[in-house]
């Protein structure tokens, strides 16, 4: 049986190299071949991790940590590995600040004070997590996918008791074997609008934290509008791959009620942190 044109190209295309050529493309020619490369482009390679890119914060009396969990072993029972996993920080303009290497025995966690981890006397970052066993990743390429952290990061005033805790937001970063790290995430072919859902108008202070995990900047534009729909407020941000921004809400007269956000990129959920007069509350929306 032929194959048409499209059937061809989709076919041809439907590969690592695939999704880097149809990346690259403009968009007359992605409109006029009928192709889209994949939100998430997939590696030229069958062993590696994805991590999300998680915010950390320090400034004031905030402290950022992560519990990380030896994945390998889970998905190895058999046999668990040791998990070699390294910890890349950035700052808030996405330059490198550091990396750090651990050893998690089979079945283990460890925790991470990012507070520690981080040199410097910067406030605000994004760091990454990846996994590497110490053996079977040939039985982990062939469950035919890839280790992937997706931790919760927690964050809490210095002299909190307990710890909030929230997911990363999307995982585009990607570790090769030889330790290059790359952002999988794909160019879009038009800009992507979200509205968190739900209201700003129960707290004199919100926050907004967007990370970029993109290879390319950010181009954010953010809309704050009243109980009609009206707009109150604007903000225009560019973020560097790697980086992230905090927008403050500053709402002691309760006119902002909702937020809207559109960018040159797919997921655009913010970490949103509302500051109440006795806690505050910290998630995705």
């Amino acid at each position: 049986m032929k194959l048409g044109l499209r059937q061809f190209i989709a076919k041809a295309t439907n590969n690592a190299a695939g999704d880097a050529i149809k990346d690259i493309l403009s968009n007359p020619l992605r409109a006029a071949l009928r192709v889209e490369p994949p939100h998430l482009k997939r590696p030229f390679s069958r062993y590696g991790c994805f991590s999300d890119l998680f915010p950390w914060r320090r400034d004031g009396s905030w402290q950022t940590k992560i519990d990380i969990m030896n994945l390998p072993s889970l998905m190895l029972p058999q046999s668990p590995p040791d998990d070699d996993v390294l910890l890349v920080a950035f700052d808030q303009e996405g330059r490198e600040l550091t990396r750090d290497t651990l050893r998690i025995a089979p079945f283990s966690t460890r925790t991470v004070l990012l507070n520690d981890m981080v040199p410097g006397s910067q406030d605000f970052g994004t760091f990454a997590c990846f996994h590497k066993p110490t053996h079977g990743q040939d039985d982990i390429a062939a469950f035919g996918g890839y280790i992937v952290e997706r931790q919760y990061i927690g964050l809490r005033h210095v002299d909190d008791p307990l710890w909030s805790f929230v997911h990363g937001n999307y995982h585009g970063l990607f570790q090769y074997p030889n330790g290059r790290i790359t952002s999988q995430v794909s160019r879009p072919s038009h800009r992507h609008f979200y509205r968190p859902q739900l209201r700003f108008d129960d707290c004199d202070r919100t926050e907004l934290i967007y990370a970029n995990n993109a290879p390319y900047d950010l181009d954010l534009h953010l809309t704050l509008r009243d109980d009609k729909g009206q707009p109150t407020d604007s903000f225009a941000i560019v973020i560097p791959p790697n980086g992230m921004r905090v927008v403050e809400i500053d709402n002691r007269h309760r006119r902002h009620v909702t937020v809207e956000g559109d960018a040159n990129t797919l997921f655009l959920r913010p970490l949103i942190l509302k500051h109440y007069p006795s806690h505050f509350n910290v998630l995705h929306s």
